[in-house]
């Protein structure tokens, strides 16, 4: 096991690895545009019976270009110092978010005795355990898998992680941090966890916890779409979206996360933007409520955020 660091699992973290595993799968697929100047450096190869182990073979370095060709860097970022941190960045997604968080690296570099590498080394030789062959459900995977991973990181007391890429305490420090910002907020408050399927949704038996229902608002949107919920036959992921509420109770805005939520958006008897919704807040301030739908038909709501 890695020494640990103090690396943070919200959404900078999660959208830097998520990035990687998205270019190391175009690069394989042939489908990354201008990927031929590493053409020779890297070797990625989709192994196994179902085609769901991503065999990788190359340098940091070569990563890291793979990374700014998939995401080209601006002008400014063009330096070698910023190429130094953009190594350094994915070397920590390798060594602690693909292997330790999400456990689906296995690190195949030996040294000259057989022993395991030191990690940080420039080369890198290891397998990506995935879930599928289809990007798009490898993608949606890894970001239910991710929340899972962090909603357990959550439920156990004393661990020194940070959600927000910074430190928060405690959930009521973190609503009080929320409502100083006009903004409303795109992330997600540490909350308490419930128990989590292998698909990283909560399990709908499980006693919901009072916070979750901490405003009576929580509780009319799940039984307005669990009313109209009715799953496809064929749909096997579960959908999840982020739903601005308004201080007049009215839908603001409301956010896919992931590819079939983006697709399925029009299936889930969505109400239209700025029409009366739900009761009234108390105050000026938004919600942010965290809506989840599973292929067996069940509707999970829970606060998000605030502001």
């Amino acid at each position: 096991m890695t020494k640990k660091k103090n690396l943070g699992y919200g959404s900078t973290s999660q959208k830097r690895a998520k990035q990687l595993l998205e270019a190391l799968l175009d690069y394989e697929s042939g489908d990354l545009e201008g990927s031929e100047r590493i053409h020779g450096k890297l070797r990625v190869n989709l192994t196994a019976e179902d085609y769901s182990q991503l065999e990788v073979e190359a340098t940091l370095d070569t990563l890291r270009q793979l990374y700014d060709i998939k995401y080209p860097p601006r002008n400014d970022d063009k330096t070698r110092e910023h190429q130094q941190k953009r190594k350094r960045q994915l070397n920590d997604v390798l060594t602690y978010y693909f292997k330790d968080f999400l456990n689906i690296l296995d690190d195949r570099r030996v040294g000259r005795k057989g022993n395991e590498r030191k990690q940080g080394l420039g080369d890198w030789n290891f397998v990506l355990k995935l879930w599928s062959s289809d990007k798009y459900d490898n993608l949606e995977r890894f970001d239910q898998e991710w929340e899972a991973k962090r909603q357990q990181k959550l439920s156990k007391p004393n661990q020194n992680w940070r959600s927000h890429e910074s430190h928060v305490s405690s959930p009521s420090e973190a609503l009080k941090s929320h409502s100083c910002s006009n903004k409303v907020p795109e992330m997600p408050l540490p909350l308490p966890s419930l128990p989590i399927l292998e698909t990283g949704r909560f399990s709908s038996e499980s006693p919901k916890p009072e916070i979750f229902n901490i405003i009576p608002q929580v509780v009319e949107v799940r039984n307005y779409f669990q009313q109209r919920w009715q799953p496809q036959k064929d749909l096997r992921l579960t959908l999840e979206y982020r739903l601005i509420i308004a201080p007049d109770g009215s839908v603001e805005r409301i956010i896919p996360l992931g590819q079939a939520s983006q697709v399925m958006i029009e299936k889930i008897g969505v109400p239209l933007v700025g029409k009366p919704f739900v009761s009234s807040l108390i105050g000026k301030s938004h919600r942010q409520i965290r809506l989840i739908f599973t292929p067996d038909g069940q509707v999970e709501a829970f606060l998000d955020a605030m502001n």
